[in-house]
């Protein structure tokens, strides 16, 4: 489903002239997974730098393995389902 969050006056106004976007959320951990989303998003009425944005795509993400990595696999990807 659709979720809002803050956001500066320039990412508003850039959400009010192209609702789609791709926002990339870092892991928690060194080692984990970053989240990767297309969605569509709309500045919420009478409210102050507040966006709603709801996932049309996602997936997990990291780093491929260094070159100096033993048993490194290439890319770590996981699809999420369409929201």
């Amino acid at each position: 489903g659709a979720f809002t969050a803050g956001c500066g006056r320039h990412t508003a106004a850039n959400l009010a002239e192209r609702a789609e976007v791709s926002v990339v959320v870092p892991p928690n951990e060194p080692d984990g997974y970053s989240l990767i989303f297309d969605a569509t998003g709309e500045v919420v009425a009478g409210e102050e730098r507040t966006v709603r944005l709801t996932p049309v795509k996602a997936v997990l993400h990291r780093p491929a393995a260094g070159p100096d990595d033993a048993g490194g696999c290439g890319h770590d990807c996981a699809p999420l389902g369409s929201a």
